[in-house]
């Protein structure tokens, strides 16, 4: 046995005196603490910025929000702990009435104990409704939904329309002309017309503008693609960074980063080269945010040849600074952290600061955050049938350990940014920044290779610098480098290594009728069994084309100790085209899982038109609904779970829906929800 240390391997000889082999244990376990103690180093000191930017971009903190209502102070506490909300985020989306100093003042003037209806009545005297602060804005030159050719299945194409329709409903424009001089709102203005997702959710939010902007491509609404783009793109202007969304109490986290893939999307529908170089000094200041407040080295431990190697690698999790209650869940944060009482102060603000990292994830909340331990008893509880989803919630969440979790597609999409900045680059003729993105292109894509790959399974996993190994949680999320063109060797030599990565989803398509969920294991959190969310589907669909390609484009060629004979060129080719049906198999199950659900569950919420009915139609008093959300286990019904009702609208799903329609829409058919085939 051998430890590197340094350079050096030192020889354990399996002879000796005990106490020499003793002294040598000791000193083996000495050096492996110290790679621990280098590790928590490594966390509270993250990695400065690589890029030696032209433009001298500065490179800002996170902003946070520090308004006395909507961000921190008595009247956010008192209000929200007071419960005459259902959903904490009604209250901090309400601009005030009079000006905020007015207000402050009326609170203060309460009693220290004031009752709900006083508190209420408060609110109603100094708070406007929710989206007093928007208005509509429907879109100009609206035209019809191109896709006659696209589309075989006449329901489905007559069902498209619809979708495409709902862009007018969704569509919004910041609007402060109501307000009084000196009134306040959380929310932050913006100069273009956006898309909401819809429901309790009246603002542009950052990584569902990825999959709208997908939609809004399919629906020839390129200026609305635009507006979105620009709007990003003054938010990195402003902050130095896209927050959550545009409201102030979002100003203190960020979400997946797809500003430069929104780009990259755009400038491949419209080529607008003159754009596209006026928005590069945007992205690079976005990427040098996440290079300076979330990047971290990774140690690695791999034993080889009897020799333990230690090698370190920069990737990036999600790492949001906060010790309180997010505002727009102030009651649920504030009982899920304040209520343990066995925490103390410190741990109470590591547990904030956990739920935040989640949050920005996108996925809030989700088993992936989860301590191991944590973890591994909420699974015996599973075995044992003693979970319930009503009751363990907010104990799994109090185990939340998101900071030191190294997200898999978190890493999948900053490479994903890498190398399109560097394209982006070489398109102005900037090679020397081209370069740059390049090479840490490169280190990425090695990085995640040796942090998140697990050759042995063929699968990629997210990695705990707690434990120093893969997550035991399996998801969707593991699909996201196959989206980012992240191909280990296996998958690139091995065609079923290649199958066998993908067999998880043909599992879950098998064992579930409805569309992927996001993980196969029930928490009662909305990103876990059986939710199925329509940016994941988007991904593995993506991951599943990609690894196609690998196997379409002359690959008898690449393949090692392939022998030369016709007979053998033959049988790979045989090989490849088998490769190519599967993966086209199982992509166009994916698509039509999906286009079901969403279609199933509109029509099973009332919708309807002329030649079709439901099979409820008749008693739903109701015109069908387009879900954020929806129920792996049954193709009629949205999902559930989390911290609010599930929501309708939906931004990312009318996207994801017509991206996929008019990619898959020839090989659908018609979903078997409804009574007869059309």
């Amino acid at each position: 046995m051998y430890l590197l240390i340094g350079k050096k391997c030192t020889v354990l000889h399996p002879r000796g005196q005990i106490i020499k082999l003793l002294r040598l244990i000791w000193n083996i376990k000495s050096a492996l603490d110290g790679i621990e103690r280098l590790m928590e180093r490594e966390l509270s000191h993250p990695t400065p910025p690589l890029i030696d930017d032209q433009n001298n971009l500065k490179n800002e903190g996170v902003l946070g929000c520090d308004t006395p209502i909507y961000c921190r102070g008595s009247p956010l506490k008192t209000i929200q702990l007071s419960s005459i909300f259902k959903d904490s985020k009604t209250f901090v989306d309400r601009p005030t009435k009079r000006p905020q100093e007015e207000v402050l003042i009326a609170f203060s003037k309460l009693p220290k104990n004031a009752s709900a209806s006083v508190l209420e009545n408060f609110v109603d005297t100094y708070f406007s409704e929710e989206g007093h602060d928007l208005i509509a804005a429907p879109i100009l030159q609206f035209n019809p939904l191109s896709l006659d050719n696209e589309i075989t299945v006449p329901v489905l194409k007559k069902f498209s329309g619809i979708v495409h329709g709902y862009w007018q409903n969704l569509t919004r424009k910041t609007d402060l002309s109501n307000l009084c001089e000196g009134c306040s709102t959380s929310l932050i203005p913006l100069n273009y017309s956006f898309i909401v997702p819809g429901g309790r959710f009246r603002e542009m939010y950052y990584w569902d503008s990825y999959f709208v902007v997908e939609g809004l491509l399919v629906s020839g609404l390129h200026e609305m693609a635009r507006n979105t783009i620009e709007n990003l793109s003054e938010m990195v202007n402003r902050f130095g960074f896209v927050p959550n969304g545009n409201r102030a109490y979002y100003l203190n986290r960020s979400m997946p980063p797809l500003l430069t893939q929104i780009v990259k999307i755009y400038y491949e529908a419209t080529k607008d080269l003159k754009f596209l170089n006026q928005l590069l000094p945007v992205l690079r200041r976005e990427y040098e945010y996440w290079r300076k407040n979330s990047s971290v080295r990774v140690p690695v431990k791999k034993l080889e040849k009897n020799c333990v190697t230690v090698n370190f690698y920069t990737l990036n999790r999600y790492n949001v600074q906060n010790s309180s209650p997010r505002p727009e869940s102030y009651q649920e944060d504030y009982y899920t952290v304040e209520k343990a009482t066995w925490l103390n102060e410190t741990e109470k603000a590591t547990l904030y600061g956990n739920i935040a990292s989640a949050t920005e994830s996108g996925w809030d909340f989700s088993s992936r955050w989860i301590h191991a331990q944590a973890f591994h008893d909420h699974c015996t509880l599973i075995k044992t049938n003693q979970f319930d989803e009503n009751q363990n919630n907010i104990g799994l969440l109090r185990h939340l350990n998101t900071r030191s979790i190294i997200p898999v597609d978190l890493n999948s999409i900053l490479y994903m940014n890498e190398v399109s900045l560097a394209q982006f680059h070489e398109e102005v003729g900037l090679l020397k920044l081209a370069k740059s993105f390049r090479t840490m292109a490169t280190r990425r894509h090695e990085a995640i290779i040796a942090v998140h790959w697990d050759s042995k399974n063929l699968r990629f996993w997210d990695f705990n610098l707690t434990s120093g190994h893969h997550t035991a949680v399996e998801s969707l999320a593991g699909f996201f480098p196959f989206w980012a063109r992240v191909f280990p060797e296996e998958i690139l030599q091995n065609r079923t290594a290649a199958e066998k990565s993908f067999s998880w989803i043909q599992y879950l398509l098998d064992r579930y009728p409805g569309s992927l969920p996001a993980t196969e294991i029930p928490t009662g959190l909305q990103w876990d069994f059986p939710n199925a969310w329509p940016p994941l589907q988007y991904a593995v669909i993506k991951g599943l084309i990609n690894v196609d390609e690998i196997y379409s484009l002359n690959r008898p060629n690449n393949f090692q100790n392939s022998a030369s004979s016709e007979a053998n060129k033959s049988h790979l080719n045989k090989q490849i085209n088998d490769s190519e049906n599967i993966f086209t198999q199982i992509t166009q199950s994916v698509a039509q899982r999906f286009v079901s659900s969403v279609f199933c569950a509109w029509v099973f919420t009332g919708g309807q038109f002329s030649d079709i009915i439901g099979p409820n139609n008749e008693t739903i008093m109701d015109s069908g609904h387009i879900f954020e959300k929806y129920n792996s286990t049954n193709v009629t019904t949205p999902g559930g779970g989390g911290e609010y009702v599930v929501q309708t609208g939906f931004g990312w799903t009318n996207g994801v829906f017509l991206w996929m329609i008019s990619k898959f829409g020839k090989g659908l058919v018609q979903p078997e929800c409804i009574r007869d085939p059309l």
